[in-house]
């Protein structure tokens, strides 16, 4: 089975240069890659799944001293350092800082330098932990080393190296936070989706009520019939406006505790409970995150012992907690499971 720790990608500084036109840079920490992109009107979500399909973004920057609140929100949506230099950087600075670089406009430029200068600022402690790692012969640490001190997530190098290996220093503990950080981003846009669609409602319950307010007066026959007529649309729509208030509310509970799985063809970078007759080729080409099963299957994606997690219906939906998962993702977890159904296997035969 492919370990959970290869799907691991990039570190990365993001630079974002927000406005009617949005500039994304993304710039890898361990080596010279780099790459841009800019849109007009280009929303949150967006910038945020850019960034994904490219690695993890430890440390997002502007290149003025007060951070916009976009730029805010994409930190704080991947657990990042949030940057910015101690005053704006000039436009002559942004040019230096870029020069032969490929960009397309202005605004990738000042996203590109607001990323470099951010690397430039973080390049001496990124010096002193490869050289303190070279002597150790620990290089390979070096990307997830430099993350937890830029995220001040421990004090100092041996703290981390402590944090990351197991006593036989063999074996790194740290489990990758990209999926958990997909799963997060695709919650914000349902609940945005929710939030719009309740906006939509609010709107449309606020002119029935004013049009009931009108119908109210003395009114012929006929159009008593047509007010009768409205109220029972204004209570539908009132109806349905507090159907998708709690719905709003339950997936924004969710998304703090709980692993939502994933069903029919809506299965991808989810997890999904396998069924007997279920086509596990097929399953694969949908990507899901990992698969519950209490049969060892013949796949690359990661395998859940379904006697270590405890699935839970709230509402229309399935969920084990994420304490759970991540306790079932692990390696010891995987061989006593594997273990366990060979000695299985063995008794039956």
């Amino acid at each position: 089975m492919r370990s959970i720790l290869g799907v691991l990608k990039m570190k990365l500084i993001a630079g974002i240069d927000p406005g009617m036109i949005t500039a994304v840079a993304a710039v890898d920490i361990e080596s010279g890659f780099y790459q841009t992109y800019s849109k007009r009107g280009l929303a949150f979500t967006e910038i945020c799944d850019y960034l994904v399909t490219l690695g993890e973004s430890i440390i997002v920057s502007v290149d003025t001293m007060h951070a916009p609140d976009t730029v805010k929100r994409v930190a704080a949506a991947f657990n990042a350092r949030l940057y910015y230099p101690k005053r704006d950087l000039y436009i002559g600075e942004k040019k230096r800082i870029t020069d032969g670089t490929d960009i397309k406009n202005d605004h990738e430029r000042d996203a590109l330098a607001a990323a470099l200068h951010a690397k430039s600022f973080f390049s001496p402690l990124f010096s002193k932990i490869d050289n303190t790692l070279e002597a150790k012969s620990l290089v390979h640490l070096s990307a997830d080393i430099k993350e937890l001190l830029v995220k001040r997530e421990t004090g100092n190098i041996e703290q981390a190296i402590k944090l990351l290996m197991g006593e036989d220093r063999q074996e790194i503990k740290i489990v990758p936070r990209l999926i958990g950080t997909k799963k997060i981003l695709e919650l914000r846009r349902t609940i945005e989706n929710l939030e719009k669609e309740k906006l939509a409602m609010e709107k449309k319950v606020e002119i029935l009520e004013k049009e009931n307010e009108k119908l109210r007066k003395p009114v012929h026959w006929d159009e008593s019939i047509a007010m009768r007529n409205l109220r029972k649309s204004l209570a539908s729509l009132v109806s349905e406006k507090r159907g998708i208030e709690k719905e709003y509310t339950l997936y924004k509970d969710l998304s703090a505790r709980y692993e939502i799985l994933g069903e029919g063809a809506d299965i991808k970078n989810k997890i999904i409970l396998f069924r007997d007759g279920m086509d596990i080729a097929k399953i694969e080409k949908l990507g899901p995150k990992a698969i519950i099963s209490d049969k060892f299957l013949d796949t690359s994606i990661p395998l859940i012992n379904p006697g270590r997690i405890k699935i839970q219906k709230i509402g229309n939906l399935f969920a084990v907690e994420k304490d759970e998962i991540a306790n079932a993702l692990g390696k010891e977890s995987f061989i006593e499971w594997l273990s366990q159904y060979k000695e299985m296997r063995r008794n039956e035969a």
